[in-house]
């Protein structure tokens, strides 16, 4: 080699102690390169010893990868549909107030437009009514309801009950006024 070998104690003494010195014996392993490529790239990975070390790692990396895409694609399809539902929103928002804005639109003008028109037709056909054709209606029916009065009253079976109704008030005025007597005087035969 090169004058210098492992384990060597060069005069230096065991100056690291425990940890290892430049007088401690390392034992690292050393395999002399081959020919070939393979042999060559197998020595520059240790000796063989970490390109399994090496391979798992790059497997654990490219996993790492692929689920950190995943979860980013997860986090995009979640930002995605909520910016969905809130232009959604947003949609029904100004839909709601276009539709009341529409709708007090509406109330102002049946207030004060049209729907006054309306009112006012509508009370002037009343009171053309109540003057017309509903005070007709009314002075017929009073003397319909006069008729039927003055024909019950000329209504035999009427009669008759009335002057029973009367017979029995003069008898309920003759009782009392005998009794007052007869509680004054005595019992009158």
């Amino acid at each position: 080699m090169n004058g210098f070998s492992y384990g060597t104690d060069y005069g230096l003494g065991d100056t690291f102690g425990k940890y290892g010195g430049y007088g401690t014996d390392l034992n690292v392993s050393y395999t002399a390169p081959t020919k070939g490529f393979g042999s060559r790239l197998k020595n520059a990975f240790g000796g063989g010893n970490m390109l399994g070390a090496l391979i798992g790692g790059g497997f654990g990396l490219a996993g790492n990868i692929y689920a950190a895409n995943k979860a980013a694609a997860g986090t995009q399809a979640m930002l995605a549909a909520q910016a969905d539902n809130l232009k959604r929103n947003i949609q029904e928002n100004r839909a709601a107030r276009a539709a009341n804005l529409g709708k007090f639109i509406s109330q102002n003008v049946m207030d004060y437009g049209t729907g006054a028109d309306l009112e006012l037709g509508r009370q002037l056909f009343a009171t053309e009514y109540d003057r017309t054709r509903g005070r007709d209606l009314d002075r017929d029916a009073a003397m319909k309801d006069f008729k039927a009065q003055v024909a019950m009253r000329e209504d035999p079976t009427f009669r008759g009950q009335q002057q029973r109704k009367f017979r029995r008030g003069l008898e309920q005025a003759r009782v009392e006024r005998q009794a007052a007597m007869e509680g004054m005087f005595g019992k009158i035969v």
